[in-house]
């Protein structure tokens, strides 16, 4: 929901005390007001926001059910160091751990919020498919959601790469990742951001939105669909480069260790720093393929 929007409905209960079905995911499981604290704050006036803070939702409006299960239409959050184990099949709002609680969610399907998690134990979420907003658990690398294939905003995680997953709308980091294999990834709306990866397979990867960063650590990229990339491609350790369909980098390129890697076609925005040579190798290739060309065959 956007600001302005989640800001209308706030100043409507105020006015009208009745607390619209759209407000609910920003409640807690035990119906208290939350807000979205994570990703912004609503820009309403203190005494609106102290109402609001002080209303509680009904127990009858924060769970529904379906076929699935237990459908908690409300966020869930959780302070507690005692495991937590989750029995809804989808979460409408956030799910939120700020403790080193072990987190098992086997029925979880959908967190239509963010997911955010600061612990270090197991976070197991076998069944999960999708998170609307953000999904952040840096340090967890015990992490296990094999099943998630679309993440709204931003991917944050660390020793993991979900097998299935497809689609990240924002920014996607993976920390501590040294065999990065995301091979049915198709489009990261933000930037990408491997930070130790050694060796990279984006089999599927179409397009970035953002930028496209690796680290000192990389030697080798395999990503033969990629063709666009809207910010700056930094791939200055990558030796071994297989990206054939590339054509368009918004920003800045640099592929210095990559040799033989060029090709006129590919728009750069800003300065693409190569391997030493490598334009004149790729000119003289061309030129030896045209000679070929036109020389004339004889039985």
């Amino acid at each position: 929901m956007k600001q302005t929007e989640l800001h209308k409905l706030i100043q409507n209960y105020a006015a009208t005390g009745i607390i619209d079905d759209a407000l609910i995911p920003y409640y807690d499981q035990h119906g208290r007001w939350r807000g979205d604290t994570i990703m912004w704050k609503p820009p309403i006036g203190p005494s609106i926001l102290k109402m609001i803070s002080a209303s509680i939702l009904s127990e009858s409006r924060r769970v529904i059910y379906d076929k699935m299960g237990p459908v908690l239409r409300t966020s869930f959050y959780w302070t507690g160091t005692n495991p937590l184990t989750l029995v809804y099949s989808e979460i409408h709002g956030s799910l939120v751990v700020t403790s080193n609680a072990s987190v098992h969610g086997t029925n979880l399907r959908r967190v239509g919020g963010h997911l955010m998690a600061k612990t270090k134990r197991r976070i197991y979420l076998p069944q999960l498919r999708e998170v609307g907003g953000s999904f952040k658990a840096l340090k967890g690398f015990l992490l296990l959601a094999p099943r998630l294939r679309v993440v709204g905003r931003n991917l944050l995680i660390a020793g993991y790469v979900p097998p299935l997953l497809e689609s990240v709308g924002g920014i996607f980091s993976a920390y501590w990742t040294f065999g990065f294999d995301s091979s049915r990834l198709r489009h990261v709306g933000g930037s990408l951001i491997l930070h130790k990866a050694e060796t990279v397979i984006l089999a599927a990867l179409e397009s970035i939105g953002g930028g496209f960063l690796l680290g000192d650590h990389t030697r080798s990229l395999h990503a033969p669909q990629l063709h666009t990339i809207g910010g700056d491609f930094l791939a200055t350790s990558v030796t071994k480069l297989r990206a054939p369909r590339l054509l368009c980098v918004g920003g800045d390129m640099d592929t210095l260790s990559a040799k033989g890697y060029y090709h006129p076609s590919i728009k750069v925005g800003g300065s693409w720093t190569t391997y030493p040579g490598a334009i004149e190798d790729w000119v003289a290739r061309d030129a030896a393929r045209r000679a070929l060309k036109c020389k004339p065959f004889f039985l």
